[in-house]
């Protein structure tokens, strides 16, 4: 009885963390394809400067509050894959930048270091995510520690970017948005806790179950019989000493 509750327990934690790692996984490859897609359409290929022109024609109502839905909960190190964040604080005219027209560099891969910084950390974190899949699908409790280890990193960091915020990015639903992303964040914390655990635990158990190795049996073994047998040479090898002493005494 006990062992069937077991086995119910592990299944619904794996259906769990199976459900977040798809979802962690959904939300990278959204994350970095937005990211990869406006660029190329704010800098004409990768080789020009920004412009307000390009800026004003990615500007869809609908972008942001999709891209918030998908991370919800599950996002990298970069919350959003988007280098402007729609200036909200910023009016766009009052930008140091060309009004159309930018400056381009054919034959040349033209990005910012931030862009290439977020694109890396999307790409990093779609790593772990993988491996954190792959781990929770092969029962494999290392990927899934390391996954859940990083998980409080990003939590952390995303704590520590709420409390440095400008009060005017402080709206009500901005905070709400917020307070919900970090509560299913700690939901999905807890459940991968869990599931790690529990993988441990039965590996543990495994490995008790288990008969020693041949090399345990060999160090486990006592070493008395060698001792005896060394002894008996050292007394044989004394013995031979004593009686070639007799002979060449006599």
């Amino acid at each position: 009885m006990q062992g069937t509750q077991t086995l119910g327990l592990g299944a619904r934690l794996r259906a769990g963390c199976l459900a977040i790692g798809y979802l962690h996984l959904i939300a990278s490859l959204v994350d970095i394809g937005c990211h990869v897609v406006i660029l190329f359409l704010i800098t004409n290929g990768f080789q020009c400067d920004i412009s307000k022109a390009s800026i004003r024609a990615v500007q869809w109502n609908w972008l942001e509050p999709t891209l918030a839905f998908v991370n919800l909960g599950t996002h990298g190190f970069f919350p959003y894959p988007l280098t402007f964040h729609y200036y909200n604080a910023i009016p766009l005219d009052y930008l140091p930048i060309a009004e159309d027209n930018p400056k381009c560099y054919p034959g040349m891969l033209h990005l910012f270091v931030l862009d290439i910084f977020n694109f890396l950390s999307n790409a990093l974190w779609l790593k772990f995510v993988l491996a954190f899949v792959s781990g929770v699908h092969k029962r494999d409790a290392e990927p899934v520690r390391m996954f859940y280890i990083l998980c409080i990193m990003k939590l952390a960091i995303q704590l520590l970017a709420i409390g440095l915020q400008w009060d005017y990015e402080r709206t009500f639903a901005a905070c709400a948005f917020q307070f919900m992303d970090v509560c299913i964040a700690t939901m999905f914390l807890v459940i991968i806790n869990r599931y790690s655990t529990f993988l441990r635990l039965v590996k543990a158990s495994k490995n008790g179950d288990q008969p020693p190795s041949y090399i345990e049996c060999l160090i486990n073994t006592p070493s008395t019989l060698v001792d005896e047998k060394k002894d008996i040479v050292f007394v044989i090898e004394e013995k031979k000493m004593e009686t070639k002493e007799e002979t060449q005494q006599s």
